[in-house]
């Protein structure tokens, strides 16, 4: 593990940056020190993939294939990297499953990732799952079963193959 200060930004505390530390922040991909004068963007490299999400991913594949012993270790690799306890015990399938979600969900916050997780696993396939969303989620009032998985084919797309037929509901 590393010896990581979690009160320490750059050197400093929350206060000493003259941060309310009751209050939430932003910082992932942000540059503290210039945020203000770069309207709140960032030169920093945005990833497209970071190895917590292979990590994660192949957790999820071995948790798929009944391996939950063998995904926990990968789970704790992510877990470790940012000073949380390992995480030990044995698991269901249907644990493990809700456990990598959960952390998925931790990790790659604001990473754009999220809503391909939930279709990939299925939570958008029923009115149930949806609803189960949209009671979490005061902003999410526009999804429709049977049209909103799949955005539509562009229209020169179509014109171009007459074999390419729309999605459903476009």
């Amino acid at each position: 593990m590393s010896s990581l200060n979690p009160d320490l930004f750059y050197g400093r505390t929350f206060t000493q940056w003259g941060w309310n530390p009751n209050q939430q922040y932003w910082r992932k991909y942000l540059n503290d020190r210039t945020r203000t004068t770069e309207n709140f963007t960032s030169g920093i490299n945005y990833r497209l993939i970071r190895y917590a999400d292979i990590l994660l991913m192949q957790a999820e594949a071995l948790t798929e294939q009944g391996q939950q012993n063998t995904a926990l270790p990968l789970v704790n690799r992510v877990r470790n990297r940012v000073n949380l306890a390992s995480l030990t015990g044995t698991y269901t399938q249907d644990a493990m499953r809700q456990l990598i979600r959960s952390e998925r969900a931790k990790e790659f916050a604001g990473e754009g990732v999220r809503w391909y997780d939930i279709l990939r696993w299925g939570l958008m396939d029923d009115q149930a799952g949806i609803d189960a969303l949209k009671a979490r989620d005061s902003d999410f009032t526009n999804f429709v079963l049977g049209k909103s998985k799949l955005l539509p084919i562009p229209q020169r797309d179509l014109d171009i193959d007459p074999g390419v037929t729309q999605n459903p509901g476009y």
